[in-house]
């Protein structure tokens, strides 16, 4: 009941938290916008971009697991105040379902003018790409 008591101003420390949150807060709903998402086919196999202008190369993430590919992006509240860790709270995550063609192996991802783009290259048949195998008969 004694932090009730206290004066708020009084607080310096968690104070700077509050606000610290507040400014989190006005980022992620007041500054920035809608994550764009396109997926296409070319010759270099399934390009998703994303686009977010108002988020750094830094906030987003790309996990890889066996058949999903998943992109997030996480506000950062860069100040430390004291012994308060920075504040980090998520903005965007969405998951693609990798085809069983794609090389996982191979993927990339390239930020350029605000957008991520990430290349999923198929895989070729030196790739251990599925085949028919040939049954060959053996005369006794």
């Amino acid at each position: 009941m004694r932090l009730f008591n206290r004066n708020l101003l009084a607080n310096k420390k968690i104070l700077k938290s509050l606000l610290g949150e507040v400014n989190l807060f006005n980022t992620i709903y007041g500054g920035t916008v809608q994550t764009a998402v396109e997926i296409t086919n070319s010759s270099k196999g399934i390009i998703i971009s994303l686009h977010t202008p108002t988020v750094a190369m830094e906030s987003y993430n790309i996990l890889v697991t066996n058949a999903n590919l998943i992109v997030s992006i996480f506000a950062k509240e860069h100040r430390a105040v004291d012994d308060y860790k920075p504040i980090e709270s998520p903005v965007f995550m969405q998951s693609f379902d990798i085809p069983p063609f794609v090389n996982t192996e191979k993927i990339e991802a390239i930020f350029k003018k605000n957008i991520l783009t990430i290349i999923l290259p198929v895989k070729t048949i030196s790739d251990n790409y599925p085949k028919f195998i040939t049954i060959k008969k053996i005369d006794e």
